[in-house]
């Protein structure tokens, strides 16, 4: 989603973000970009995920001083997923003045209605098939002139409680430095691997990377142990070892979107790596008693790779198979 101011007389438009002054409230994943000056338009945005109802909460605050150039806000869902490829948009309706659905889906929801809703045409010097155009809302500055609408209420209430929330993971188990800039962030890292933290185990990333790495979860979980948060790499271990398979073998990717399928022979030692690390955290004798079976045939799984080049001579004698991997 995308925001610029237009021009209607001049047919201009810019982007008041793109070169915008970026920053995290209290150093947590709570966005806020302050936009660039544009000629009598100041704009802000603040974003934060909801947990109440797993969701995003956007607000966009513009001041516009009377006569300005730029008379028009449009706010654009562009097709364009992270990694640069097209996610054309179908079925692009208004439901009630105030809801856009995308795909048979709701995906933005405005406190204002907008004046103009549009798809499947160019715009911004680019063109796009119909179908794979940004769907376009269009807000008309010059006839809000003077109209001041107080700020949501519900918006500040749910951004209070969730710097709530961030303050007391954070507070979990405290790492202090010297050095300002890396104080900060080990605390926004914080938050940020504690939103990868989805209900079926660790996601490292949107798209391709919206599965279970165990390599991944080794690491995120490594890092949320010394943070104190237990409980949380408990479901870790739990979900990796869930999808070890009946010889030992644990899969490096697992879950409905694991983009491929491929070996890569560090997963076994990982997994046993992060029960370990848990266990010297949590104290949690009784977790590892009972994952510890499956530890073991993840450790007898490698030793039987290892045997397949039991007999090589020369430098990859008893070393793991090659695989895509860094072992």
């Amino acid at each position: 989603v995308q925001v610029w101011l237009r021009s209607s007389a001049s047919g201009e438009t810019i982007n008041p973000f793109t070169a915008g002054q970026l920053s995290l409230v209290d150093n947590r994943p709570i966005v806020q970009i302050d936009g660039q000056p544009a000629e009598g338009v100041s704009t802000r945005s603040t974003a934060y995920y909801d947990e109440t109802d797993r969701a995003v909460r956007w607000r966009l605050t513009l001041t516009r001083e009377a006569g300005a150039a730029y008379d028009e806000l449009v706010v654009a869902a562009r097709p364009f997923r992270v990694n640069r490829t097209l996610a054309p948009f179908c079925n692009p309706i208004m439901a009630g003045e105030e809801q856009l659905w995308l795909n048979n889906a709701p995906f933005l929801a405005t406190r204002t209605a907008p004046d103009a809703f549009a798809s499947g045409r160019t715009w911004a010097g680019l063109t796009y098939e119909l179908g794979e155009g940004p769907v376009i809302l269009d807000f008309d500055l010059a006839g809000r002139a003077g109209s001041e609408r107080p700020p949501a209420a519900d918006f500040d209430k749910r951004l209070a409680e969730t710097q709530e929330a961030w303050a007391e993971r954070a507070n979990q188990a405290l790492i202090a430095v010297p050095d300002g800039t890396v104080q900060a962030a080990l605390d926004s890292s914080l938050g940020y691997l504690l939103l990868a933290s989805d209900p079926d185990g660790p996601h490292p990333g949107p798209l391709a990377h919206n599965a279970i790495w165990t390599r991944d979860a080794a690491y995120m979980g490594l890092a949320l142990l010394m943070r104190g948060h237990d409980e949380v790499v408990r479901n870790y271990v739990t979900a990796v070892f869930d999808g070890q398979e009946a010889d030992g073998r644990i899969p490096p990717i697992q879950g409905e979107a694991a983009p491929w399928e491929n070996n890569e022979w560090d997963a076994q030692g990982q997994a046993i790596f992060l029960a370990m690390q848990l266990y010297k955290y949590s104290g949690d004798r009784e977790y590892l008693e009972a994952i510890y079976p499956q530890m073991v045939l993840a450790a007898d799984y490698t030793a039987s790779l290892r045997e397949q080049n039991a007999a090589d001579a020369g430098p990859t004698r008893g070393l793991l198979p090659i695989s895509l991997s860094a072992e």
